[in-house]
């Protein structure tokens, strides 16, 4: 049997091999015929293990991370011989960390296709209203609960990083511990990364409240966050921003469902952008685009991206033409 474990969503798809292994275990002999692998280890190890009956159980299983995306095209048919002519008692999982189109374009994925006895896990990164889900259903598995608006305000700080959500969880439930999870713990506890502050870090510059906006990108990168990363968040919102202020303009009554639809957002993303834009004139929203859009183009030929992002916040504090509030 050959199992493939893939998907962009990584957290979720190591879920998947932890169980698989889990199963093993308990349904032969405590697991002593399972071996791991990582794509780097000696090739003889993996097919030996691979190809070698068990001693102890008639059955063994053997997880290999990796292993489609190493493998060169050279190297193909003798990998695709050893996992596809594999005797009954084999059972081997690939575990892969790559997106469904991935697999089915590297060599030994187009090998595999069609490989008998093949059973596919796919986790790709989960929709909105799954996401939800998921996290209502993780919650309930550590014996806790989440009211309502936290979950929002959880996924609006988090996103769909289910490892740091899964994170995020364990600390909320071992805090909460017989209490309703509520937004109050959630602003406590959890950290974002900066696509979950990005709202702040806007609204600071927009009042050009210089002080706030500095302090929001300090504690950034004292949270490890790379400065290529937080120009790619900035030009992630503006174009969130942009693409609200034009449905706004539109339909000036437009629903926060359909501009999540619209954009591909989460809604209570969707409703923060949405009240978000009406503060901005569309030509500001295009200007910053378009100078984050400079800058992320000159990072990429060797300029600083810490000068760049300071450039970036600068020149949007100086050009957005709105009310100035005091510093605080």
């Amino acid at each position: 049997m050959l199992i493939c474990v893939y998907g962009e969503d990584g957290y979720r798809a190591s879920q998947k091999v932890a169980q698989l292994k889990d199963s093993f275990r308990e349904k032969f002999s405590g697991g002593v015929n399972l071996s791991e692998f990582d794509a780097k280890a000696p090739v003889g190890e993996i097919l030996s293990a691979i190809r070698s009956g068990g001693l102890l159980s008639p059955k063994r299983m053997v997880v290999v991370s990796g292993l489609i995306e190493r493998v060169k095209t050279a190297e193909v048919k003798v990998w695709a011989a050893a996992l596809c002519e594999t005797d009954t008692d084999a059972i081997i999982v690939l575990h892969e960390m790559l997106s469904a189109k991935e697999v089915e374009g590297q060599p030994l994925g187009k090998a595999l296709k069609d490989a008998r006895d093949r059973h596919d896990y796919a986790f790709e990164k989960l929709s909105s209203r799954d996401l939800e889900r998921w996290i209502v259903h993780e919650f309930g598995e550590l014996g806790a609960k989440i009211d309502r608006k936290a979950l929002q305000n959880l996924i609006a700080s988090v996103g769909d990083n289910t490892w740091q959500m899964a994170g995020e969880m364990r600390k909320l439930a071992a805090y909460a511990g017989s209490e309703t999870i509520t937004s109050a713990m959630v602003e406590m506890l959890v950290h974002g990364n900066f696509e979950g502050k990005i709202f702040d870090f806007i609204d600071a510059v927009s009042q050009k409240n210089t002080r706030k906006a500095v302090r929001l990108l300090e504690r950034e990168r004292a949270a490890g966050s790379a400065d290529g990363y937080l120009g790619q968040m900035l030009l992630r919102q503006v174009r969130l921003l942009l693409g609200a202020r034009s449905l706004l303009d539109q339909n000036p009554s437009i629903q926060k469902a359909d501009v999540a639809k619209e954009l591909g957002i989460h809604p209570f993303v969707a409703q923060k952008s949405v009240t978000q834009a009406r503060n901005f004139k569309l030509e500001d929203l295009i200007r910053a685009h378009d100078l984050l859009f400079d800058f992320d183009q000159k990072t990429k030929q060797g300029v600083d991206p810490g000068l760049a992002v300071e450039r970036v916040m600068v020149e949007m504090l100086k050009s957005w033409d709105l009310p100035s509030l005091a510093d605080g």
